[in-house]
């Protein structure tokens, strides 16, 4: 891995993608040999062990702080797209991993964002507007939005007023015209 890491810094920015591929095979197989307290890989990246192994490549390549978070950074991707082509679908599910790859992933985001541009343009019309507005709302999570630190807590509520306040025009219209 300390190769790995440091043939990676050797190279322009535009030539690291097959290091960064190398450094997410390694730990693929890092994630594999260092068990869990139960005996099996630790496929999720969560132990002391691994996280120690991994800090302790970094230092040994010389590479901290914020080089190492953003070397990392640019890594989990590619340990993402590894972890899937090494893991069955079982051992996937097994460990709460998505089945989908962050390829996958990002082609659905980008295909979810098209259809969310093309339903709140005036193409869309009104019926498409308000799917998309109930399906960004209802991937809210209250417990998420409970999370956020007291100055977010109150600008989420904010516009919650102002989408109720919205809601109940939109519903006052209806009311009117009907």
């Amino acid at each position: 891995m300390v190769k790995a890491l440091r043939e990676y810094l050797r190279k322009d920015e535009a030539d690291r993608t097959p290091d960064l591929r190398m450094i997410a095979a390694l730990t693929v197989l890092a994630r594999e040999a260092i068990p869990q307290a139960d005996g099996e890989p630790d496929w999720r990246g969560r132990t002391h062990a691994y996280r120690e192994w991994i800090s302790e490549a970094y230092r040994d390549a010389g590479i901290y702080g914020e080089d190492a978070r953003k070397i990392q950074s640019a890594a989990r991707y590619h340990v993402g797209v590894a972890l899937r082509d090494y893991l069955d679908a079982d051992t996937l599910a097994d460990y709460g991993l998505a089945q989908a790859s962050p390829v996958d992933r990002a082609r659905t985001h980008r295909r979810v964002r098209a259809q969310t541009a093309h339903a709140l343009s005036d193409a869309g019309g009104p019926g498409l507007k308000l799917g998309a507005a109930l399906s960004i709302l209802t991937d809210l999570d209250p417990a998420a939005l409970a999370a956020l630190p007291p100055e977010d807590q109150a600008t989420a509520r904010g516009a919650l007023a102002d989408l109720e306040r919205r809601v109940a025009a939109l519903i006052g219209g209806l009311s009117d015209a009907g």
